[in-house]
């Protein structure tokens, strides 16, 4: 690819970044797939889907399609174990079941710390403030680094998809030309058949002159491919110069190879000539590999 021209990426890739926030290793995932528009899933851990909103916000500024997904991840930092906080509204309501407990039957008992150490919801992972400007800052750093390890792997792909569309699309402009080439001298043998089809019918009288010559403008007219030929030049030329803007075309070469593949399909059908439908299917081929590969493209 030359350095000036614009780059052109796969929806295909994946980014991954960590480091320590404050005792707590944070881990952050970017994967994107194939996706007719944009996508975007993100999950956090618990107490940190506040997040959301601002890793959507600057994700949805660095990729226009795919189906991407955002994963948060927290464990403990270099210390080994996340800082644990104790949840003081728990202990409160479990120190108050259990004095009414001993009220309302007459049970006795005790209730120690341990116990309340290991009943449910009492102790969790402290919280990361999420209102600390300095992490939400911290966080974003986190998020650049995997999301320039995403696009440069959707860029690596996004190369080697542009050389193979180039090489194709070449391709499929050289067997158009071949086509082109063919089409008087088919035109011509079939001019020839008419006169001979014609010469025969005439010897019946029963039929009319008039019907004759309509059913032969017909026929010329079912059988010529200039049209097709002339659209699907410009559909390729359309297609290259989309290849050559760069940047997100994968929805307008989808469509552009759609569109060659009407034009290919009708030269198929209208041609009668055995050398142009060898070139047809040829044509089919390369196309069909036009049309998986532009499915990655953003």
């Amino acid at each position: 690819m030359s350095k000036n021209q614009p780059a052109l990426h796969s929806m295909t890739g994946f980014g991954r970044s960590q480091d320590d926030w404050q005792g707590h290793r944070i881990t952050l995932e970017l994967s994107s797939v194939n996706g007719k528009f944009m996508d975007l899933s993100v999950h956090t851990p618990p107490g940190m889907s506040g997040l959301e909103v601002e890793l959507r916000r600057l994700l949805g500024r660095a990729i226009q399609r795919g189906k991407v997904r955002c994963s948060v991840r927290l464990d403990g930092g270099e210390g080994g174990g996340a800082p644990l906080a104790l949840r003081q509204e728990y202990v409160r309501e479990y120190l108050r079941l259990y004095n009414e407990i001993k009220q309302t039957y007459g049970l006795e008992g005790s209730l120690t710390a341990e116990t309340l150490l290991f009943a449910p919801e009492v102790v969790s992972t402290a919280e990361i403030s999420l209102s600390d400007e300095a992490f939400i800052q911290w966080i974003e750093q986190l998020l650049n680094k995997a999301l320039a390890a995403l696009l440069k792997m959707r860029g690596e792909e996004g190369a080697y998809l542009r050389k193979e569309l180039e090489r194709s699309i070449d391709k499929m402009e050289e067997l158009a030309n071949q086509v082109f080439a063919r089409a008087p001298a088919s035109k011509e043998n079939l001019r020839k058949r008419l006169l001979e089809r014609l010469a025969e019918v005439r010897e019946d009288a029963s039929f009319p002159e008039e019907r004759i010559l309509q059913e032969v403008v017909l026929l010329a007219e079912r059988t010529d491919i200039a049209e097709e030929l002339a659209r699907l030049a410009s559909h390729v030329q359309q297609f290259r110069d989309s290849l050559s803007e760069g940047g997100p075309v994968g929805r307008r070469l989808d469509f552009l190879a759609q569109e060659m593949h009407r034009e290919v399909n009708t030269i198929g059908s209208k041609t009668t000539e055995a050398a142009i439908s060898s070139l047809v299917v040829y044509l089919k081929e390369e196309l069909a590999r036009v049309r998986e590969q532009v499915q990655n493209i953003e």
